[in-house]
């Protein structure tokens, strides 16, 4: 099956066609803000073309669903709803935390892992989740999972006594929102010190700082495959955080969502 991967939870917009067959993939992003919009459907299309295929060949959809933009979430969803609408085939919702892990997964070639995806959730919070891989596949998100934005304090504490846990396996961090977790490393690296076993640690580079279609695409892929589909109707990104008001009153366009 060929499936088609939507991303437009960030400032990058992507889309990409993923062959299950062949495990190959391709993909086209633009990194434009306030475009996804304008561009997101002509960027499938020339997608399409330049794979020597027409979107008769897609067999199913997997977009992000979040945490990201408001507006970029809503453009991507409905863009999706419409293509599986259209032609008639299954669309799943792909975490955007899930999506990053598993692309600093891939990006790793380790078989096993611990990833933390974190995004900027403003003031002193992240979205951010870990992700536990071994054999080669993502085994379990690490409990307690955040369903919402949580304190950069908090989130700590939990990767703290992740890192014990999981003593001798390399930790990989990526995401926007790792820059606010910078003294958590540090501390975590002191912790590691006085530790035997000391976890590998590293932090992916910021030009794969923002999530891919082409990782939304291969996680949905295999959610689809396990019957995980999701219906048009009623899909829609899961709010976790209220409108706030800016400095002048108005309410911020650029809330995250879930």
């Amino acid at each position: 099956m060929i499936v088609l991967g939507i991303e437009t939870s960030t400032a990058v917009c992507s889309a990409a066609l993923f062959d299950e067959l062949t495990g190959r993939y391709a993909e086209t992003s633009i990194s434009e803000k306030n475009l996804h919009a304008e561009k997101l459907v002509s960027i499938i299309d020339h997608l399409v073309q330049d794979s020597d295929r027409t979107r008769d060949a897609i067999g199913g959809i997997a977009v992000s669903i979040g945490p990201g933009s408001f507006t970029g979430l809503r453009i991507g969803l409905s863009v999706a709803k419409g293509l599986a609408f259209a032609l008639d085939v299954p669309l799943t919702a792909v975490s955007t935390l899930y999506a990053l892990a598993y692309k600093a997964f891939a990006m790793s070639g380790e078989n096993d892992l611990l990833v933390v995806s974190a995004l900027d959730a403003r003031r002193d919070e992240v979205y951010a989740d870990i992700f536990v891989f071994g054999n080669g596949k993502v085994v379990q998100r690490e409990i307690p999972a955040f369903e919402e934005a949580v304190s950069v304090s908090r989130f700590l504490a939990h990767l703290e006594s992740v890192v014990v846990t999981y003593s001798g396996t390399p930790l990989v961090l990526i995401g926007d929102g790792v820059e606010k977790l910078q003294q958590a490393i540090i501390q975590l690296r002191t912790v590691q010190n006085q530790q035997q076993g000391a976890v590998e640690m590293r932090v992916l580079p910021t030009s794969t700082r923002y999530p891919s279609a082409w990782s939304v695409a291969q996680v949905g892929a295999g959610q689809l495959r396990r019957g995980e589909v999701s219906r048009i109707e009623t899909l829609e990104p899961k709010y976790v955080k209220e409108f706030v008001p800016g400095p002048t009153g108005m309410r911020s366009p650029e809330t995250k969502n879930i």
